[in-house]
Formats: structure tokens, sequence, C-alpha cells
């Protein structure tokens, strides 16, 4: 899966309506680099950016990768 259809499939029509709900969540996911866990030019992770998602614990709005 492309940068581009996570986020239009997957990030902006599920996650972003988490974002609203203005709870603590955490978002799994697999290791597939397409999450993004590594450069910042990514496309997804500047959009995790924007929504305040981060990989710290006491973070509201948390990510998770699943490294099985």
């Amino acid at each position: 899966m492309s940068y581009r259809i996570y986020i239009d499939s997957i990030l902006e029509p599920i996650v972003a309506l988490w974002y609203l709900e203005e709870a603590s969540w955490c978002l799994e996911e697999e290791s597939d680099s397409g999450h993004s866990k590594g450069l910042r030019s990514n496309l997804v992770l500047r959009w995790k950016m924007d929504y305040r998602i981060s990989l710290e614990l006491t973070a509201l709005y948390r990510q998770f990768f699943n490294y099985r």
C-alpha cells in the first residue's frame, strides 16, 4: 500500500474521526514501512505529526508498532 493510499483510505476517513472525539486512543500498526516509523519527510509521518499522534507513552493520541 502506498503512503497516499494509506492516508486516503485509512488515516483520513477513519483515524481523523477518532481525533475529533477528543478521547485518548492508540493506533496499532504492523511494522510496514508505509506506516512511517522512519524518515521525517514521509507523508504518513507528517500526517501523524499534524494530528499530534506520537510514540510517547504519555501522549493523548498514541501509535504503536506491532513487530510480529
